[in-house]
């Protein structure tokens, strides 16, 4: 759900203003920026959740060179939680920084395992397909250290899969598009509502909805982000090239069944109360769609992973 059918537009009260001005007459006492305000607030909330139940709707990996005597690295600037760290062999890895592209056939990905600092001479060796790696990895502040013991140099990449923050929404007009990509607005514009980000794939992953203009109705799904040039490739060519005089929205990557929350708990914390104490219909939608989304999160948790073997020339389930 984009963000005109959240906050609204000058014709149309949208969900936000909808409830936040029950009933809605003329103008709102909420300006489009503070109800964005709010729902990008709201979302970082629904991320916590979903991150509390240990789930990776949103997950993330980075991969970087080993760089030969270097131990210590950052990690990415929007990591809140490392799920997981492994080497994968340099010549599986093309492409350049920030999107290096690991190749699996050949990438004998092997897991480090984490560390206590107390413990950090307490290291296991682990041996996988053809490629032994001795060492583990600590984190302390926004660093990522690694403590050798046996082959840790540039023969390697490090992959971390990663749980993300939670990126803030805007919309704009682009400034470019080709086939492939599309350049987002600039923060300065006027036309602009919420701030774009300069970090690179801020918004991997995230759903791009051309809402109003040339090629309005086509939502795609952004796979790069160039946060210098705000050069966002897509996963699919547009069908209808977008331009200067389209109005795009980023759209929220929480499943779309529970879109209504941003909104909703966006108009409860403009109210400034908790939402167990709003009487009103925002705060009963709003608790009984949280409860909905916490439910399907342990669910999906519960399933059970399965693989594929081949075996005679039939694939057996186990």
């Amino acid at each position: 759900m984009h963000l005109d059918k959240l906050i609204g537009t000058d014709t149309t009260s949208g969900i936000f203003r909808s409830y936040v001005d029950e009933p809605y007459l003329e103008a709102s006492d909420w300006t489009d920026k503070e109800a964005l305000d709010y729902i990008n607030m709201e979302q970082r909330h629904l991320f916590s959740i979903i991150r509390d139940l240990d789930n990776d709707w949103f997950g993330r990996t980075y991969t970087f060179p080993v760089v030969d005597g270097t131990y210590e690295y950052y990690l990415p600037m929007d990591c809140v939680a490392v799920r997981r760290v492994e080497v994968v062999d340099s010549a599986s890895v093309s492409g350049s920084s920030p999107n290096y592209v690991v190749d699996e056939r050949i990438a004998n990905p092997v897991e480090v395992m984490p560390i206590l600092l107390s413990e950090k001479n307490s290291l296991i060796e682990h041996n996988g397909r053809g490629m032994i790696f001795t060492s583990g990895y600590h984190l302390y502040d926004e660093k990522i250290t690694f403590e050798p013991v046996g082959d840790f140099n540039s023969r390697y990449y490090v992959r971390i899969y990663y749980q993300p923050q939670a990126p803030d929404l805007h919309r704009g007009f682009p400034t470019a598009a080709t086939t492939s990509t599309i350049t987002l607005a600039t923060s300065t514009a006027t036309t602009t509502l919420g701030k774009v980000s300069p970090t690179d794939n801020y918004y991997q992953g995230m759903r791009i909805e051309i809402i109003e203009g040339t090629g309005a109705g086509q939502i795609r799904r952004i796979t790069k982000y160039a946060g210098s040039t705000r050069i966002a490739t897509i996963e699919t060519p547009w069908g209808t090239t977008p331009n200067t005089t389209s109005k795009y929205s980023i759209v929220s990557p929480v499943q779309e069944d529970y879109h209504e929350l941003l909104a909703l708990g966006a108009v409860i914390r403009a109210k400034g109360i908790k939402t167990e104490d709003d009487a009103s219909a925002a705060g009963a939608v709003y608790e009984a769609l949280r409860a909905d989304l916490v439910n399907a999160l342990q669910q999906r948790n519960k399933q059970t992973v399965r693989r594929v073997v081949s075996k005679r020339g039939r694939d057996l389930w186990f």
